[in-house]
């Protein structure tokens, strides 16, 4: 197992100031093998607190349906919206400093080698037939890291390096929210091959969901390859 690189660009209009943020493909902090993702928020939040950073393009590639053994460096929305509070601590830290982070992590299960299971497809779940498999709500599981309340559910895993998690009922009544305003583009989706709604329709109700409970003010979008955005 080794850790593959990936990039953020910031891109500016010098004309008004405005920025957005384009990802590459990334994983969460709370999972890879070298957290990383930290320091692009700490510098994406003086530009959110500052009101100049407009959107934030990324992926999003599986529902939560997946776990994380098999996510492969990639993001689902329980990862991208507890990656986002950590972003918002962040902010909410340049308005009101506090302490808004507790830095703990615990390496969950991987299912290889440990005995803990047998690997399998990124769009199977255990226990389940993936010809008639239904993602239809958000439902927590074994394993999960869930923005709602921020329970690490990891077994027995063994302590790892330092993660940020963010507290937060620490912002739960700030006014504004701490990324209101900030558009989040979803710009990576694996399709599936099995029966039922598109995944996109599914991604994009679990993000919504976690992100009010995470209490975050951020708006998710689902852009047509096909059209513009204007930003």
């Amino acid at each position: 197992m080794a850790t593959v690189e990936s990039s953020a660009f910031f891109l500016r209009d010098h004309r008004t100031g405005k920025e957005i943020i384009v990802f590459g493909d990334l994983e969460p902090d709370t999972v890879a093998l070298e957290p990383r993702n930290r320091r692009v928020w700490e510098a994406v939040a003086p530009k959110v607190n500052a009101a100049t950073l407009r959107a934030i393009f990324i992926e999003c590639s599986f529902s939560d349906s997946i776990d994380d053994a098999y996510l492969y460096g990639h993001l689902c929305p329980r990862h991208l919206v507890a990656e986002l509070s950590v972003l918002a601590a962040k902010v909410m830290a340049l308005r009101e400093p506090g302490p808004l982070l507790d830095k703990k992590r615990k390496r969950p299960p991987t299912g290889f080698g440990d005995g803990t299971g047998s690997p399998v497809s990124p769009r199977t779940k255990r226990g389940s037939n993936p010809s008639i498999e239904k993602e239809q709500k958000v439902e927590p599981r074994s394993g999960d890291i869930f923005v709602g309340d921020l329970v690490e559910s990891f077994g027995d895993g063994t302590d790892s390096k330092d993660v940020e998690v963010p507290n937060i009922a620490s912002w739960a009544d700030a006014d504004p929210l701490p990324l209101n305003g900030l558009s989040v583009y979803i710009i990576h989706i694996k399709e599936h091959l099995t029966d039922g709604p598109p995944p996109e329709e599914q991604i994009l109700l679990e993000l919504q969901v976690h992100a009010k409970e995470a209490h975050l003010g951020c708006e998710f979008f689902l852009p047509d390859p096909m059209e513009g955005i204007w930003v």
